[in-house]
């Protein structure tokens, strides 16, 4: 499981601590206040596309493949998808803050209200 935010909202809240003193010289983990594993994800997805998406698990090294062979993602990239996949995986992003609350006063976007505004469909 892992928590997503929109970059426009990452972006705001970095440079919200940049600005205000009191926020400054201290360590934040940007979370959105709801975990999700690739199940849902898929869900969300054919929810906000109307289509049906389905995850299958793969292991890294097909994944890998996939990366290569259908999308290009060679080197470092590739390396870099796969260990954010191994960490989702593992559970190591399963965490939850609400630094972004206290650096702005108010709750994260949704996953599925953000999808919505990209208009993914």
């Amino acid at each position: 499981k892992a928590t997503y935010l929109s970059k426009s909202e990452l972006a705001e809240a970095v440079s919200k601590v940049m600005i205000t003193k009191e926020l400054q010289n201290k360590t934040y983990t940007l979370t959105d206040n709801k975990t999700y594993d690739q199940y849902e994800i898929a869900d969300i997805l054919s929810k906000v596309r109307g289509q049906k998406h389905e995850y299958k698990p793969v292991t890294s090294e097909e994944y890998s493949k996939i990366l290569e062979n259908e999308y290009g993602l060679k080197g470092s990239i590739n390396k870099i998808i796969i260990s954010l996949y191994e960490s989702m995986s593992k559970g190591q992003d399963d965490i939850i803050t609400n630094d972004f609350e206290i650096i702005l006063q108010r709750k994260p976007t949704t996953l599925i209200e953000t999808l919505n505004k990209l208009n993914i469909k």
